[in-house]
């Protein structure tokens, strides 16, 4: 009888590709009865236990095929992620030195050894490593590949792209060093070098798909997008399993503003590559923007079960809690992602801000400051800090916090700007005002310390100087919709309303969906001569922008007001006087609606809490006319 051992072993692989671990497990098993001596079908066998989270008998698989092949790498692989993901690494590390004791020539182990160690974020034993794969084989260009991904996730930038190019000029034929470089390079952002690179490849006969590759990528990134598009669809025809470029496809479609399409290039990266990190990370993101919260769960959970060992998973899963409320989960994610990198600053801040959500302030800053000591420049943590501090009415103990950390790191625009912001709540107008000028100098290409000054401007109805400001923005940028806005705002304080829309209008035509240029203008219409339809589709879709702003809210109402839709008026406003409990204007806004659908009772009661928060309000004169209305009738 023949020995079907071969053929049951790509049974079980078919099995495997098609995420089918259970028939995998048994038609391997077979194999292995079979051929108990075949290394390759061991390895499978511990692969399908491994997917079925059978961990002792997928490493006594794993162990089994080594002692039957040790130079079968794979298998030692993936038991070192194993043990990195269950021990920290600890055991990897002895095993594999044992491993390079008998093997001392094997740059492959050299490599392995080296990987652990970066996990174990032991840097200087890792190039050490790297370093000596590179001296067992100097012609191996794929070794100092390994060495400059080692330089860039260890953010050593220079190092790293003097390393890539090592390899290139090593092995000058071989497409992968050019496209590691290129790669590189455009992280940076598209310039004539990277489009050098990328004409490179076209010299390279095996590189015609692998420059429409990248020169879709270079198009992306310059915002091309039809010819990105078209590019990466060349190259998914060409390739249809290169998960890459269904990657890129799907960035480029989701740049495009066409979510379905970028959700399904990416779906079908993951497909052909189950490990591919960034891929889950973009899908759960657009899940995430469209407040899916269920199925953004499901990739992140899918994501922590193939890639159990990638902190990022984690941090992932923590966030979609955090998005569905569940603070306790989001801690758990968190602290599990700061086991695996505890020195990755981004999980400290993500703690913190699972701590905050909790009221925990002092773990939170605790955690803050922990961020910002490995990361000084980082001005997320700092701003928490900032925030926690001022909310405690710790104002100036917040402004010594910054100004500590500006004494230690070289000055950043962000960091002043955040200064400045404090000295405004403090009511130092002439700091702030310094402050804000600073930022400014150190770059005026930065927007926001230009907005904070103007509105400080504008708080202090020094309208021209805020103007100019204003208007020299958009001089640079005219593509920047705040500054629209708060012109809009300014000329609204004037009352040259028809003015003040023009910038309404303006801002909406660059987003659409901009929510506080759509609130002033429902509003411009419904108070002083508008469309109200149109005053109500603009109200709405402030609405949708900030679903929780209680200004918003009462806008909605008070267009509806105006329609003389009251029930609706009142059920707007009624949200709105929740939010917002010591606006006066928003309770005569109540009020009137009450009034007006005959509710007297309530507009009385409402109209009296108006009037006693101040008699000087728009619109208190018809509050008080309204009221004396009202109490002449009760006698």
């Amino acid at each position: 009888q023949p020995d079907n051992s071969k053929a049951a072993l790509l049974l079980g692989r078919a099995y495997m590709e098609q995420g089918d671990a259970a028939k995998a497990l048994t038609v391997l098993k077979t194999a292995t009865e079979k051929s108990p001596q075949d290394a390759t079908v061991m390895y499978y066998l511990g692969l399908a236990h491994r997917r079925l989270k059978q961990d002792q008998e997928a490493m006594q698989a794993f162990e089994k095929a080594l002692a039957l092949d040790p130079g079968l790498h794979a298998a030692r692989q993936q038991q070192l992620a194993m043990s990195v993901s269950q021990e920290g690494g600890g055991k990897a590390v002895e095993d594999l030195k044992k491993a390079i004791a008998k093997h001392p020539k094997d740059v492959t182990l050299q490599l392995q050894l080296a990987a652990v160690l970066a996990t174990q974020q032991k840097p200087t034993e890792a190039e050490a490593a790297y370093r000596q794969a590179i001296a067992l084989d100097p012609q191996n260009h794929l070794s100092l590949l390994a060495l400059g991904d080692f330089y860039r996730l260890t953010r050593q930038e220079d190092k790293a792209l003097q390393t890539y190019k090592q390899a290139a000029a090593l092995k000058p034929e071989a497409i992968l060093p050019q496209e590691k470089i290129i790669e590189f390079l455009l992280r940076q952002g598209p310039s004539d070098e990277v489009t050098s690179y990328i004409k490179t490849l076209l010299n390279n006969p095996d590189g015609r798909v692998v420059n429409m590759n990248w020169q879709g990528r270079l198009a992306l990134a310059q915002n091309r997008l039809n010819e990105a598009s078209t590019r990466l669809l060349e190259v998914v025809q060409a390739m249809p399993t290169l998960a890459a470029a269904h990657y890129y496809l799907g960035l480029t479609y989701l740049a495009d503003q066409k979510p379905q399409n970028a959700k399904a290039s990416l779906t079908q990266a993951i497909t052909l590559a189950p490990t591919y990190t960034e891929a889950y990370l973009a899908l759960l993101r657009i899940h995430m923007q469209e407040k899916d919260h269920a199925q953004a769960l499901i990739v992140a959970q899918q994501l922590r079960e193939r890639q159990p060992q990638v902190p990022a998973a984690f941090l992932a899963l923590g966030e979609v809690y955090m998005a569905q409320g569940d603070t306790a989960k989001a801690l758990e994610a968190f602290h599990t992602a700061l086991e695996k990198a505890p020195k990755e600053a981004i999980a400290h801040h993500h703690l913190g801000l699972a701590y905050r959500a909790q009221q925990k302030n002092q773990e939170a800053l605790k955690a803050f400051e922990q961020a910002l000591a490995l990361q000084p420049q980082a001005i997320e943590p700092l701003s928490q800090i900032v925030s926690i501090l001022h909310g405690q009415r710790e104002t100036e103990q917040a402004i010594q916090r910054v100004r500590t950390q500006l004494q230690a790191t070289p000055p950043q625009v962000l960091t002043y700007t955040l200064l400045g912001q404090l000295y405004v709540a403090q009511n130092n107008a002439s700091e702030a005002e310094a402050t804000f000028k600073q930022a400014i100098a150190l770059n005026d290409d930065i927007p926001l310390p230009q907005i904070e000054l103007a509105n400080l401007y504008v708080q202090q109805k020094a309208y021209e100087q805020a103007i100019t400001l204003y208007q020299g923005l958009l001089k640079k940028k005219p593509d920047l919709v705040p500054p629209y806005v708060s012109l809009g705002t300014i000329h609204d304080a004037r009352g040259e309303r028809q003015l003040a829309n023009e910038y309404y209008q303006k801002a909406l035509k660059i987003n659409p969906k901009f929510g506080p240029a759509a609130n002033n203008l429902a509003w411009n219409y419904a108070e002083h001569g508008g469309n109200l339809d149109t005053a109500l589709a603009l109200a709405q879709t402030a609405r949708e922008a900030a679903p929780n702003n209680g200004d918003v809210a009462d806008t909605l109402g008070w267009v509806y007001y105006k329609k003389r839709d009251y029930p609706q008026a009142i059920q707007w406003l009624k949200e709105s006087a929740e939010k917002v409990q010591d606006n006066p204007v928003i309770r005569y806004h109540l009020g009137m609606a009450y009034y007006k659908k005959g509710e007297l009772p309530q507009a009385r009661e409402l109209l009296q809490q108006a009037l006693h928060m101040s008699r000087d309000f728009p619109g208190a004169e018809e509050a008080k006319q309204t009221l004396w209305e009202l109490n002449l009738e009760r006698r």
